[in-house]
């Protein structure tokens, strides 16, 4: 008997637990709130007075983005599309996919379902919404889908890798702060945009080429942090691929107010960059090689004076930090 109890109580439990649906993952659903503009369009459009609000819920479960979209300043008899556009990463242009706006209207609201093999790029902020005119037929106005901030900062990126000074200056308000970086580091920050422009002219400089390649993005309110790879002449006269900063940059308006850039001392190349600059400079001042305190990469002597060599000068775009930081990847 106490055998076939064990038995049956057995066989009960095999039965209940096959029997047991497993619980049903959730549906994780990410939202956007974008605005159009004519300076995010590739070249930008500066002579059309139309943007446009949308608002995306996009929804893994079922692949399906539902939207609301607006236009304003454009007569409706102008317009001709609004979509979602694939794909397209910030400064690229691509044919649309998704429709969201018909001809001569100014409000829609649906749903979309979105192609698998297209969430990659969606969810990357790989994709873009663009509102089409009469006047302008490729794009009057678009917002790529992912936060404003973080769009911002790319778009100022590829201006500062194609050596562009004044469409960089475009993103900074005029009293705007900068603490860290070139110029901008040690105990001369940057106050004002026309100091930061100095900076971001020698960044620019043919005796610098300062180019940079975000590898991460974290955002809290309208601040963002960046981690990026800093390639200039001086590190190729090193013979070193690239050193790591992080960039905090605070936004008003759709303008950067505030700007803290710090090296990340943590990482070996960045320590090898920072111990070939020390040594030169050392071997140049005749003086005794000292580590950096600062974060300024031995930039700045203790009076706050900068003893720049001239392949130097000008490329110190990133290494004029506030503080010494350690990096753990995350992504947003």
């Amino acid at each position: 008997m106490r055998r076939t109890l064990i038995l049956l109580a057995m066989a009960a439990a095999i039965f209940a637990f096959q029997g047991t649906p497993p619980h049903p993952a959730q549906a994780i659903t990410t939202t956007w709130d974008l605005r159009l503009t004519g300076l995010q369009e590739n070249p930008p459009v500066l002579d059309d007075a139309a943007w446009a609000t949308a608002q995306l819920s996009f929804d893994d479960a079922t692949r399906t983005v539902t939207y609301t979209i607006n236009v304003f300043g454009v007569a409706p008899e102008l317009v001709t599309a609004a979509h979602i556009h694939f794909i397209g990463a910030v400064g690229v242009n691509t044919n649309p996919k998704y429709p969201l706006l018909a001809k001569g209207m100014l409000n829609a609201s649906g749903k979309v379902t979105i192609d698998a093999s297209d969430v990659p790029a969606l969810l990357a902020g790989d994709m873009y919404v663009n509102m089409h005119t009469l006047d302008h037929p490729l794009g009057a106005a678009r917002a790529q889908i992912e936060p404003l901030i973080k769009t911002l900062y790319r778009m100022e990126v590829n201006a500062l890798n194609k050596f562009d000074v004044a469409s960089r200056m475009a993103f900074y308000a005029d009293n705007a702060q900068q603490y860290g970086g070139g110029l901008c580091g040690g105990a001369t920050p940057c106050l004002g945009k026309a100091a930061i422009q100095r900076q971001v002219e020698n960044a620019a400089s043919p005796g610098a080429r300062v180019t940079l390649t975000t590898i991460d993005f974290q955002i809290s309110g309208n601040t963002l942090t960046t981690v990026d790879e800093i390639r200039t002449n001086a590190t190729r006269t090193a013979g070193i691929d690239r050193f790591l900063q992080t960039t905090v940059t605070t936004y008003a308006g759709g303008l950067i107010i505030r700007r803290d850039i710090a090296n990340v001392l943590t990482d070996p190349k960045t320590q090898e960059f920072i111990a070939f600059q020390a040594a030169q400079q050392a071997a140049q001042a005749g003086a005794p090689i000292r580590p950096p305190a600062t974060g300024d990469a031995g930039l700045a002597s203790g009076n706050g004076s900068s003893l720049l060599l001239p392949v130097l000068a000008l490329t110190m775009l990133s290494l004029g930090g506030t503080a010494a930081v350690a990096y753990a990847r995350r992504r947003v």
